[in-house]
């Protein structure tokens, strides 16, 4: 790979010096030409990409559940109902870490401080449980 993209260079300079003189000059050819080697020093820097492998493809634990494998529409429409289901199921069953835990949905339609408080209480009251089956337990 790195001996073609050298043959790449060599060409594009080839091609460059072609260029008749009245178009561009000499400093333009230079600046070119540096890009270019610049752009090729940087491939060989980085390396080439690694391949990936049908592991690295794996389905997460969420996309197995809504039965998303690498699926194949032949048809417009069963694209856009794909993409009508996965704009429903991201805004109205999908909680966002960024929004406190709550949908989309919820914060748009300003419930999301009802969640939240409904939450909390639900947090307190299971709290209190436990600790009163604590020493239960331990007494046992």
């Amino acid at each position: 790979m790195l001996l073609a993209m050298w043959h790449l260079l060599k060409l594009a300079t080839t091609l460059f010096r072609c260029v008749p003189a009245f178009i561009r000059s000499r400093n333009e050819q230079a600046l070119i030409e540096l890009a270019l080697r610049q752009q090729l020093a940087t491939y060989v820097q980085r390396g080439p990409k690694p391949r990936i492998t049908p592991e690295d493809r794996a389905l997460s634990p969420d996309d197995e559940a809504r039965g998303e494998a690498s699926a194949q529409y032949y048809f417009p429409e069963e694209l856009k109902m794909a993409l009508k289901d996965f704009v429903a199921y991201y805004n109205n069953e999908r909680y966002h870490e960024s929004l406190g835990n709550v949908m989309p949905a919820d914060v748009y339609f300003g419930r999301q401080y009802a969640v939240l408080t409904e939450r909390s209480k639900f947090k307190r009251r299971t709290m209190e449980r436990r600790k009163k089956e604590y020493p239960a337990q331990m007494a046992a």
